[in-house]
């Protein structure tokens, strides 16, 4: 049986906000906001790839070949990760520091 990598990459993600619970770096309203934007990125980013990604990367075979696709896809999937890491760093920032502002 195969686990859904989106719910690993979840529970994982899960696990950090839990230990900068416990380190009270952030608090448990943060870390309940932090999951919650992870869930709506995770949808954000599944209509992304239907919407978006999916027909381009066919149109790229059609018209470029499936070498060329399959290049642009790699880099395309590396700026959507790169652009959705960077957000949740920023939110995990900001809730850390008023964290440490209110301590």
């Amino acid at each position: 049986m195969s686990i859904d990598p989106a719910w690993q990459q979840r529970r994982a993600f899960e696990e950090k906000l839990d230990q900068l619970e416990r380190e009270n770096a952030i608090g448990a309203g943060d870390r309940e906001a932090l999951v919650a934007r992870f869930d709506a990125m995770q949808r954000e980013l599944a209509d992304e790839l239907a919407l978006v990604v999916k027909p381009e990367y066919e149109r790229r075979c059609r018209e470029d070949g499936d070498e060329a696709a399959r290049a642009w896809l790699a880099e395309a999937g590396r700026d959507l990760g790169q652009r959705a890491g960077t957000q949740t760093r920023a939110m995990i920032l900001e809730m850390m520091e008023r964290a440490r502002d209110a301590a």
